[in-house]
């Protein structure tokens, strides 16, 4: 139980690598995570569990979030907080709480870490975690998973990975990148030929951006967010 907030004392810069950084089980983190919970006691600084140890200790995240403040903007509260529950996925955190749905009217400082505004208007945050879980959503259930290899070329710091696999046998193929400036052009191969494919981009919408047919190579660029490959076979 960690509250690995993205902008910490020792970190309150944007950066490269925000979410993926505070999702860290390991001493590496810049943040207050699961090292400065766990490797050591929190209060007395007592040693704790070790590096190996961390790695499999089962985790959840009650308390995250980005504030719009300084150099955080909208736009970049909105990247980091659907970049975030990606990487706790990815990283082994079985849940993540993130604060907060609406601003706080009721205390003072800073009070715009919010989903949405306190007329309950929905930033961009908002609408990219939607888009994004419209895109991943399935109302069914799978009871045998399949394999799929790919491979992601050339490899750069700051893109990350995740494959699922829907009820009705698709792939959902989610790369999110998290670069504070510029993009990473790569190659997407896959084992075998796909006989459609189908690209979202988190950030416009839940519907395919483009479509392609018999193909076991594409070329896309990431950014600072999550697009999802959807592959048919």
């Amino acid at each position: 139980n960690v509250h690995n907030y993205l902008y910490h004392p020792n970190v309150p810069d944007p950066s490269d690598n925000k979410t993926w950084d505070a999702a860290d089980p390991s001493s590496a983190t810049s943040v207050d995570g699961l090292y400065g919970h766990f490797g050591w006691t929190w209060a007395n600084r007592f040693e704790g569990y070790s590096e190996e140890a961390l790695v499999d200790l089962p985790r959840v995240t009650t308390e995250t979030g980005v504030a719009i403040k300084g150099n955080v903007d909208e736009a970049l509260q909105g990247v980091n907080l659907v970049n975030l529950y990606l990487s706790q996925f990815v990283r082994g955190y079985r849940h993540t709480a993130v604060y907060i749905l609406r601003d706080r009217t009721d205390e003072e400082g800073v009070q715009t870490y919010g989903f949405f505004d306190p007329q309950y208007k929905p930033r961009l945050g908002a609408h990219y975690l939607h888009n994004l879980t419209r895109i991943l959503a399935d109302d069914g259930r799978s009871e045998a998973l399949e394999r799929l290899d790919y491979t992601i070329t050339p490899k750069f710091e700051t893109v990350h990975d995740l494959l699922l696999q829907h009820s009705d046998g698709t792939f959902q193929l989610v790369i999110w990148g998290e670069s504070l400036v510029g993009t990473n052009k790569l190659k997407v191969s896959l084992d075998k030929m796909a006989t459609r494919l189908d690209l979202y981009d988190a950030t416009i919408g839940s519907t395919a951006v483009s479509t392609f047919d018999s193909l076991t190579e594409i070329e896309i660029e990431i950014s600072d967010h999550p697009v999802v490959l959807k592959i048919v076979y």
